[in-house]
């Protein structure tokens, strides 16, 4: 088996899609047993979960489909929080930043939190 073969294989891969590939395996259309091999081995790459970071969307972190990655890291998505942007984004707006990601995510607890403690207050000043 030479360099090339696997060259065109996976060329041919790229180019039918996930779907297709997934399609023509379950119905055998990969005849010599490596190229079943590279196709089981190229599904698996593809469908394999990466984790991403994201500034502004996910500080802690999401999981993606590895065939996500490309266009996700073209929108400023990273794989460690330690390549955000360094520019010139003082402390004050990173903190913006963290703190206005959590609202998004836990924005019920925090109300939730809230509304215990005025309660509690009402009850209090009742008693």
């Amino acid at each position: 088996m030479t360099y090339d073969r696997v060259k065109v294989l996976i060329a041919e891969l790229e180019e039918d899609g996930l779907a297709k590939v997934k399609e023509n395996l379950r119905h055998n259309r990969y005849s010599p047993p490596w190229k079943i091999l590279y196709v089981e081995d190229w599904i698996k790459e593809k469908e394999a979960p990466t984790y991403l970071y994201h500034e502004l969307k996910a500080p802690t972190g999401h999981f993606f489909k590895a065939h996500e990655v490309a266009k996700l890291k073209k929108q400023g998505w990273v794989d460690s929080p330690t390549k955000f942007g360094k520019s010139s984004k003082s402390k004050a707006t990173r903190l913006k930043i963290t703190v206005v990601a959590f609202w998004k995510k836990e924005w019920k607890w925090i109300l939730g939190f809230i509304a215990t403690i005025i309660v509690l207050y009402i009850v209090y000043l009742l008693l």
